[in-house]
């Protein structure tokens, strides 16, 4: 499929991240691929549609393969990369962080039979539950053009007061963060509390001043998320060809790239990659279902593939 022209925004976005306040225009065009015919897939066609016949997978966390060892409400303190990449999702209470202080968390729960009869992970901000990846010095995105996250996710967007007077509780509410211990990211993706606003941010080379920012309310419209539905979420980022991607539930915002930003993500010592949170705070109250990286930006096939595979398997 050939990405039609994008259109010139006219609305900036505005980003919040920790200590930065930064404005950007992007460059926007909406793809209306929840239009297509998802309802009359073929079994055998349904059956084709799995994330590791995409090349450069580098992480699948289906919570289904968490039901031979897990009751409903225990909690999850591994779980198994599907992508034999061996990041798998592991708990530490505490996460530390050079030059700051350590995070302190809990561990995520496996309810069962939460959506068409399968298993999710549920995270719960105010009992500060989150994971990290494992092999965190050989995280994803290393010398690597682009970046692909996907997720089935259903988040809460009203939280109550912070869990602790000192823990960090902002509006931004991390869902997946990739960076090192000075805040230099390679990919985070936000769910803003109370909007349902999805936010992506990126840097490809350490201590860039300018990153990339794009959000989902744009040009006069806004693409939400919302609080107790199930939602399948993919972001890309490509350094090569400029471009990044926002899809929610089939719809594609696509966003062009500063030509100055750099070509590939540098390759950086010990990088911590957080589901759920910052690694530090910023905690997401969520259930999730999967969560799927590629090691490169996906084409719009094939993230109507994924689209597809999440739709079928989930009933949705």
């Amino acid at each position: 499929m050939n990405e039609p022209d994008t259109l010139k925004n006219t609305t900036p976005c505005r980003f919040l991240f920790s200590h930065m306040k930064k404005r950007f225009s992007p460059r926007l065009v909406v793809l209306p691929l929840v239009l297509f015919p998802l309802a009359i897939i073929t079994p055998l066609a349904a059956a084709e549609v799995q994330p590791n016949l995409i090349n450069d997978l580098a992480l699948w966390l289906s919570a289904d393969d968490l039901s031979a060892g897990h009751n409903d409400g225990q909690v999850v303190t591994l779980w198994p990369d599907r992508s034999d990449n061996g990041y798998d999702a592991v708990f530490e209470r505490r996460i530390p962080q050079a030059g700051m202080n350590t995070g302190i968390h809990n561990p995520p729960t496996y309810k069962l039979d939460a959506l068409a009869g399968q298993p999710v992970v549920a995270f719960d901000a105010a009992n500060r539950q989150g994971l990290i990846l494992n092999r965190a010095g050989h995280a994803l995105g290393q010398q690597t053009s682009g970046f692909t996250a996907v997720f089935l996710v259903n988040p809460t967007l009203v939280y109550g007061p912070p869990p602790a007077p000192d823990a960090p509780w902002t509006k931004n509410r991390y869902l997946f963060l990739t960076h090192v211990s000075n805040y230099n990211t390679r990919v985070s993706v936000q769910i803003i509390e109370g909007t349902g606003e999805v936010q992506v941010y990126s840097r490809a080379v350490t201590a860039q001043e300018d990153g990339i920012d794009h959000s989902s309310f744009i040009e006069g419209e806004r693409h939400a998320l919302t609080s107790g539905a199930w939602h399948r979420l993919m972001v890309t980022v490509d350094y090569e060809s400029k471009v990044s991607r926002i899809v929610i539930n089939g719809k594609v915002l696509v966003y062009t790239l500063p030509p100055e930003t750099a070509n590939a993500f540098e390759d950086i010592p010990s990088p911590i990659t957080g589901i759920a949170s910052t690694t530090l705070g910023d905690w997401l109250t969520c259930e999730l279902a999967e969560t799927i990286c590629y090691q490169r930006a996906l084409t719009v096939d094939e993230l109507l593939v994924l689209d597809r595979y999440l739709s079928e398997k989930y009933q949705l």
